[in-house]
């Protein structure tokens, strides 16, 4: 008999403060938000970890790097601002995404 074991980590879940730049917005002028590990253990999947904020089903930004590179994001968390700018994350390098799942 086999055990199932976790492949899905999520390491932060929040709504947080947004500046009006976003092209949807969370009631409040939030954002969502979500940092998430995904360990691969099916062949041709990859381990990656994932910054998601998101104003809304269609407006999501990602910073994605690997498992090794948590370093990378714990220096990327640090540099957030206060209220999180839609343009200013582009700025930091992170990317729109049209289907968080993928």
């Amino acid at each position: 008999m086999s055990h199932k074991k976790p492949r899905d980590f999520i390491w932060l879940d929040e709504l947080r403060k947004a500046t009006p730049d976003w092209p949807e917005q969370y009631p409040g002028n939030k954002v969502w938000l979500n940092i998430h590990e995904y360990r691969a253990s099916l062949a041709g999947d990859l381990s990656h970890l994932r910054l998601l904020i998101s104003g809304g089903p269609d407006s999501h930004l990602v910073w994605q790097t690997t498992p090794d590179g948590a370093h990378e994001l714990a220096r990327t968390l640090v540099t957030l601002p206060d209220d999180l700018s839609y343009s200013a994350l582009l700025d930091m390098g992170f990317k729109w995404k049209e289907n968080v799942d993928d």
